[in-house]
């Protein structure tokens, strides 16, 4: 009889750096997925990873490099597993909720119907089969990776958590090439107008992502900051091709 089980791990890029950080801060998780009974993994993405397009789609194992990793197991009855993967399956080809990450860095309940984070994905899925209450006091899309763990745990479900995995050990450039798209986010971004002004928070090795501005102000502040870890990696770069 197959268990149900949720893997929630933390990627090795920048960007799950972000998440996790924003999400928990120290010790947070950038990801969920569900992972089937043949092992494969089924859970939304915002990016093209596993030979799959960005969205809600079924993944091989182990198609992403992880940080850490921890496993919830559930006890389930063969009806209420097929009711779990039969829920999950449904939503496969639908978008990623982007907006719903917006409301994040805006400090607005913001999300688009029928699209879905990883975390809103699996909550949405427990909440089929009765394993999470409906409704909560904070609506899916606003749930973290995190929030979702702790929920998952408190309502009975069993965790392991595995060793971390060496960390990936990335030719420098890789990075400075991250730090150019957080600068050219930085250049296009806004806040709208009333928007909430935020504290800065840190990416990855200090890579500054501050959103604030009321009066639909950028980030200027982010922008040059971003600049500077750009020449600070291509810095690095150079050192490092001389010694190569």
């Amino acid at each position: 009889m197959p268990d149900i089980r949720l893997q929630f791990v933390l990627g090795s890029g920048l960007r799950s750096r972000a998440i996790a950080w924003w999400g928990n801060g120290y010790g947070g998780l950038s990801h969920c997925d569900g992972i089937l009974s043949d092992g494969r993994l089924l859970g939304a993405r915002s990016d093209a990873v596993g030979g799959q397009p960005a969205g809600t789609d079924i993944r091989p194992a182990n198609y992403e490099k992880w940080l850490k990793r921890i496993v919830v197991t559930f006890d389930a009855s063969p009806l209420e597993y097929a009711s779990w993967e039969a829920s999950l399956r449904a939503k496969i080809g639908t978008p990623y909720d982007t907006a719903a990450i917006w409301g994040f860095i805006t400090g607005r309940s913001e999300n688009t119907a029928g699209q879905w984070i990883c975390s809103a994905l699996q909550i949405n899925a427990l909440q089929h089969i009765g394993r999470i209450s409906f409704p909560l006091p904070m609506p899916a899309h606003q749930i973290t990776p995190n929030t979702l763990l702790n929920i998952a745990v408190a309502v009975g479900g069993t965790f392991e958590v595995f060793d971390h995995e060496a960390p990936v050990r990335r030719d420098p450039a890789e990075s400075v090439a991250d730090a150019r798209e957080l600068r050219h986010n930085f250049k296009t971004l806004t806040v709208p107008e009333a928007a909430s002004c935020n504290e800065a928070h840190s990416l990855g090795e200090d890579v500054p992502l501050p959103v604030c501005g009321n009066e639909g102000r950028d980030t200027r502040s982010g922008r040059n900051q971003a600049s500077a870890v750009v020449r600070q990696g291509e810095d690095r770069v150079e050192r490092h091709h001389e010694h190569v």
